[in-house]
């Protein structure tokens, strides 16, 4: 190793360039690699089903491509009940009935969430919701419609300054009008209304930490205050005697004008996932008519055609092949460095061959074997390589914050933290194997080297 360090210190520039070029390489791959492997890890998440109804404009049927004009808020609490009950393959199941960017109060002061949700227990085991403090709310909490809650452990940081403050405080959910003033959005009270529905409000029970993947799972919504739907069935009812909702005459609960939900999550058993969406699709295709039927139709809309939607997954499946797309096309520009990279050690492993010709030809004459001579450029090669390897370690930093702009950001890309170790032995390994590949043709010359050529004078 000495004397290859000595050879590449007398031939410094050729070596020198052979090194910048391996660990700008490698660098790139290190930083995407760092971003990607937890990003992948982030998409895996549960393994969760998502069943809506979608509609379409009746001119646009059968156009192909098209994935849905609307969702419909047709699914009523009792249809995970149904799933659960009547689809053997089925293992889980709830609705999510949202409001978004809800005006919550606390002592008087208001706060801004993402979105307020109502669902069913299940919806926390299904997305792998655990508490870091209290409990989250159960079939008791259905059953009685209890005013609890549960609330996001981030939430609880920005609001009460922690989880644990958080458990038994009182929060007042505010209308989606009220919400909407507070936004400085134009008045969305119905004809004749005079004042905004009144406030619910919820007592915390819980504080919940989720998994980066639970976001991705339900199409990038991230509800962060969530409380029982029979909560809001109780209080909010059914609507009018023909089952059609009136804006007018409809109970309030809060942001809940309704408890029907846009989405509904199911998992299945072990090993049935194929069944379990077969029986869901012959379950809830049959509800679709009754459900659009009582859904008022807005007056100069366009005629939709509606269908059942299951996808696998929710959105996890298509986000992590939009990310690894994006990033496979940034690691083909990282890896075109690297086989640059390697071009220059080949050079530099030919210009030492040409310096070195004598010294090669006096070991092959003491008796040094072929192989002995390829085993030695090789490692030149390798140790050169390796060192840009290192090298790129180094830069992969600097260079994660140079294409950081170039990356979907949180959470469905998180935020720097460092070098992966996986990314880091893998670019390192990818180096010295581009320094291997390099010296195969360097070092079959040098093994072919006779003496007699070698201490031949050029004419």
């Amino acid at each position: 190793m000495r004397a290859a360090l000595r050879r590449m210190r007398q031939r410094w520039f050729p070596s020198l360039l052979g090194v910048l070029q391996v660990a700008l390489g490698t660098g790139a791959v290190v930083a995407l690699l760092s971003g990607l492997l937890p990003t992948l890890r982030a998409t895996e998440g549960p393994n969760v089903f998502t069943a809506s109804y979608r509609g379409v404009p009746k001119s646009a049927e059968g156009g192909g491509g098209l994935q849905g004009f609307a969702i419909g808020p047709f699914f009523q609490a009792g249809d995970a009940n149904l799933l659960r009950r009547e689809a053997p393959s089925v293992a889980r199941a709830s609705i999510l009935a949202s409001a978004s960017m809800v005006a919550v109060e606390v002592e008087n002061q208001p706060f801004l969430v993402g979105a307020v949700s109502a669902v069913e227990p299940d919806y926390f085991a299904m997305l792998e919701l655990e508490p870091v403090a209290g409990s989250l709310f159960g079939a008791a909490e259905m059953e009685q419609g209890a005013a609890v809650a549960v609330v996001s452990e981030p939430v609880a940081r920005q609001i009460f300054g922690g989880a644990s403050q958080a458990v038994g405080q009182e929060m007042k959910l505010l209308s989606r009008e009220e919400s909407g003033a507070l936004q400085g959005r134009r008045s969305m009270l119905a004809p004749g209304q005079e004042s905004f529905p009144p406030a619910a409000a919820v007592r915390i029970i819980g504080v919940y930490q989720q998994p980066a993947q639970a976001a991705v799972a339900i199409f990038g919504l991230d509800p962060q205050v969530l409380v029982p739907l029979g909560w809001v069935e109780t209080a909010v009812g059914v609507g009018g005697d023909d089952g059609v909702r009136n804006p007018a005459e409809m109970k309030h609960l809060g942001p809940f004008g309704g408890s029907e939900g846009a989405q509904l999550f199911f998992t299945a058993q072990p090993g049935q996932e194929l069944a379990a969406q077969r029986q869901v699709e012959q379950i809830l295709t049959p509800l679709l008519a009754q459900r659009e039927a009582q859904s008022p139709r807005r007056p100069g809309g366009p005629e939709l055609v509606w269908r059942l939607e299951i996808a696998q997954g929710g959105s996890s499946a298509a986000l992590r092949q939009s990310l690894v797309t994006s990033i496979a096309l940034l690691g083909g520009m990282a890896f075109v460095a690297v086989v640059v990279g390697g071009v220059a050690v080949l050079t530099a492993s030919l210009v030492n061959l040409a310096y070195e010709s004598r010294a090669i030809g006096l070991h092959r004459a003491l008796g040094a074997g072929r192989g002995r001579v390829m085993r030695q450029v090789l490692g030149e090669s390798m140790l050169l390589a390796g060192i840009g390897g290192l090298a790129g370690l180094v830069m992969a930093w600097p260079i994660q914050w140079l294409i950081k702009p170039l990356l979907p950001g949180p959470p469905f890309f998180p935020e720097l933290q460092g070098l992966h170790p996986l990314a880091a032995v893998s670019g390192l390994l990818l180096a010295v194997a581009v320094g291997l590949l390099a010296g195969l043709y360097p070092g079959w010359l040098a093994s072919r080297l006779q003496p007699t050529e070698a201490f031949r004078e050029p004419a």
